[in-house]
């Protein structure tokens, strides 16, 4: 094989490496939804120390739990489409819209720290748990391999557009 030819084909394994990642990171955000991401203290009337307990995304359900949902299953259905050679028009490339995604997950994610569920109750407060970091770094991921699949399809464009240029022998 020329090296030629395997620069041709590095790209596209590339880009599904890229893929896989994506849809590692989905899967991980899916299953952190199920870790605690909030530890909630009360101290109970009648009663002289706290109780604790922790709550998941699910304990703690919002729209915007709801989006995070939404756009992780457009993002594992666009991968899925994709690895079943299925033909999907988007307004972009994959890279583009993973990334997208992946950085409005991030963002929900920063809201999500500081509007934290309510509390009532005698000294009650409400504090962050480590699933919540799980999901961050997952959404992390996703934004980085978005932009990992972006740079990747714009370079084998522009490769693919100077062989188009080249002179012909």
């Amino acid at each position: 094989m020329s090296p030629r030819a395997d620069r041709g084909d590095r790209p596209a394994r590339l880009i599904e490496d890229g893929r896989k990642l994506a849809t590692v990171a989905c899967v991980v955000l899916l299953v952190s939804l199920f870790l605690p991401w909030y530890e909630k203290s009360v101290v109970p009337e009648g009663a002289k120390t706290f109780v604790t307990t922790n709550l998941s995304a699910f304990g703690s359900f919002t729209w915007i739990e709801a989006a995070i949902i939404l756009v992780d299953a457009a993002v594992l259905t666009l991968l899925w489409l994709r690895r079943t050679d299925r033909r999907v028009e988007l307004p972009a490339g994959d890279g583009t819209m993973i990334a997208i995604a992946g950085g409005w997950i991030v963002l929900l994610l920063l809201i999500r720290v500081f509007d934290k569920p309510t509390v009532t109750g005698t000294a009650a407060s409400v504090g962050l748990q480590w699933g919540l970091l799980v999901a961050m770094a997952s959404a992390g991921a996703l934004l980085a391999a978005g932009l990992a699949i972006r740079a990747i399809e714009l370079t084998a464009g522009h490769d693919a557009d100077e062989a188009d240029m080249a002179p012909s022998p």
